[in-house]
C-alpha cells in the first residue's frame, strides 16, 4: 500500500475537527485513533462536507471534537509553513482502482510545483484519460491533503477547483508556486 494510505477498520469511529486557515475554516473528518486516517476535508459547510461521506462513514461519525489529533496538527503545521506536513497524514477515500491511482500520484506532486492533468493521467498509467483525471480531481474528498490544487491545465492556466480558483491560487501562493 502507498505511503500515507491505510485501510480503516469499520469499527473505528470518525470525528470532525475544525481548523482555521488563511483560506477559510476546514472541517477534517478522520478516525478517532492515535494515528488518524483522514477520510474527508472540506471548506464547505459541515453538512455539505458530511454529505460526501458513505453511509458506513456517517454511521461511524461521532461529531466535532475539540481535542486536536495528528491530522489537525499536520494541517496547522502546513499553514504555519511546514509544506511537507500534509505528506505525513494518512488518507483513505472510496473509489475505483483508476481513482486510487490518480489520488496516490497526486500526493507525489511536491508543494510549490504542479503537474498538468495530462501529466497526472500519464503518471496514473492512463495517458489518454485526461478528462477522467479531471473528474478524479473533482471527486477527491480530501482536496488539501490529496493536493488537487497542484494540478493545472497544460497551457499553465489554473483550471478548475472545487472551492474556486481564488482558493486554488492562494494555496499555490502559500506553497511558493511560480507560474511559468
Amino acid at each position: 500500500m502507498a505511503k500515507g494510505v491505510k485501510q480503516t477498520s469499520s469499527a473505528d469511529s470518525l470525528r470532525g475537527w475544525h481548523v482555521a486557515s488563511p483560506v477559510g475554516r476546514w472541517l477534517i473528518v478522520a478516525t478517532d485513533t492515535e494515528n488518524p486516517t483522514v477520510v474527508a476535508i472540506s471548506l464547505a459547510t459541515d453538512d455539505a462536507a458530511l454529505s460526501r461521506l458513505t453511509a458506513d462513514e456517517l454511521n461511524r461519525y461521532r461529531g466535532i471534537s475539540r481535542i486536536p489529533n495528528a491530522a489537525v496538527t499536520g494541517v496547522r503545521e502546513y499553514f504555519d509553513g511546514d509544506l511537507q506536513a500534509l505528506d505525513r497524514i494518512a488518507v483513505e477515500q472510496p473509489g475505483s482502482p483508476f481513482l486510487q491511482r490518480v489520488w496516490r500520484n497526486m500526493r507525489r506532486i511536491r508543494a510549490g510545483h504542479s503537474w498538468s492533468y495530462g501529466q497526472l493521467a500519464e503518471q496514473a498509467g492512463s495517458a489518454n484519460a485526461v478528462r477522467a483525471t479531471g473528474s478524479a480531481c473533482a471527486r477527491n474528498r480530501i482536496p488539501l491533503i490529496v493536493p488537487c490544487h497542484r494540478v493545472v491545465r497544460t497551457d499553465g492556466n489554473l483550471g478548475n477547483y472545487y472551492y474556486g480558483i481564488d482558493v486554488k491560487q492562494r494555496l499555490l501562493e502559500h506553497e511558493g508556486y511560480q507560474r511559468s
